[in-house]
């Protein structure tokens, strides 16, 4: 809530056929453009340059493209993004990073998502921070929690830096 009070956002939200994540979205009072990929792992620049046929952009301070949840097949296609971020959770296991390398190496940020109940699924979200900077040294790390104020307000940081540099 704290960036939509803040900026004008709009989000163009990819999945194969459903319009979950986009109805996410949609909740927060952020305009969504769902896009289904159908049989594609992937968005592609053509179905965002689609979407944003529908986005006003001239009023829009920040545009998010949510990529399908893939960690495959989105390294090989650039969206006209300025910033690549990849998001894990921790509930997807320690074992992650190092079975998807590509995307963390092409990545610009990297967000481990969850950590506050790492315990609970027994992963080490050190072991997952240590594999991304093993395969991509220069990449800036935020381990977040939805329970820890201050994980986020070092993301929303991030975001914030991003669009200050793109206004300059």
């Amino acid at each position: 809530m704290y960036l939509k009070d803040k900026y004008r956002i709009a989000v163009v939200a990819g999945d194969v056929i459903a319009e979950m994540d986009a109805s996410r979205f949609r909740k927060l009072d952020v305009p969504t453009i769902p896009v289904n990929t159908g049989k594609e792992c992937h968005l592609d620049a053509k179905l965002v340059e689609k979407a944003l046929g529908e986005i006003d952009l001239d009023n829009t301070d920040l545009l998010i493209i949510e990529n399908v949840g893939n960690l495959i097949c989105p390294v090989d296609f650039k969206l006209g993004e300025h910033l690549r971020v990849v998001i894990v959770s921790v509930t997807e296991g320690d074992d992650i990073i190092l079975k998807h390398p590509m995307i963390f190496k092409t990545s610009e940020l990297a967000v481990i998502n969850k950590v506050d109940i790492a315990h609970a699924v027994d992963v080490d979200s050190e072991k997952m921070r240590d594999d991304i900077l093993s395969l991509n040294p220069e990449v800036p790390v935020i381990l977040t929690s939805k329970h820890d104020w201050e994980s986020l307000e070092t993301w929303i940081g991030f975001i914030e830096s991003g669009l200050e540099k793109r206004t300059k």
